[in-house]
């Protein structure tokens, strides 16, 4: 006889059980403003290791599960942090911790279900760059040491191009990455 516990708790691959924790918690949202009454949410707390300690990670979702890329692009991202000062052997800076903490703040408009999943990659000058190239379009978001991020996109079938600094909370960086959702 199985556990019934043990079946609605996640289980995400890749990771120990020290590694994750699993956590129910409720929506801040009165009742009267979310559809069916009562929200709740789940929060995934990750802990991804490297060489100078680990990264801890909450993420808090309406789902049961993390979109399916979320773990191995956190991986990926954390992984740069190892990267030693000169790591292309052009010059190349170390990966800034807080430009991998934006990063990963960036998470919930960048990691979804719905969404392909985005070539992560570290840049020269310390940063961390997302990019997807799909269906004839082109995005390209770099997290850098200036404010905000930088967005290169380019869909030659619409004719729409955006070559822009944005602030990381701005509307209008979610809305470049939900045209590929459209897409798709």
């Amino acid at each position: 006889m199985e556990n019934s516990l043990a079946q609605s708790i996640p289980v995400l691959s890749g990771l120990s059980d020290r590694e994750w924790q699993f956590k129910e918690a409720s929506s801040t949202l009165s009742e009267k403003a979310t559809l069916t009454g009562r929200t709740v949410l789940q929060e995934f707390v990750l802990e991804i290791p490297f060489h100078e300690g680990k990264v801890i990670l909450t993420v808090t979702t309406p789902e049961n599960k993390l979109p399916t890329a979320f773990v191995p692009v956190a991986q990926s991202l954390v992984g740069f942090l190892n990267l030693p000062p000169n790591w292309n052997t052009y010059g190349s800076s170390k990966i800034d911790p807080s430009n991998a903490q934006t990063a990963l703040k960036l998470f919930p408009i960048f990691v979804r279900d719905g969404i392909p999943t985005p070539t992560v990659v570290p840049t020269s000058r310390g940063g961390i760059q997302f990019e997807w190239h799909t269906k004839g379009m082109d995005l390209e978001i770099e997290v850098s040491s200036k404010p905000g991020v930088h967005v290169f996109y380019e869909n030659p079938a619409t004719g729409q191009s955006v070559d822009d600094d944005f602030p990381v909370t701005s509307s209008r960086l979610k809305t470049v990455v939900d045209r590929l959702a459209a897409a798709h």
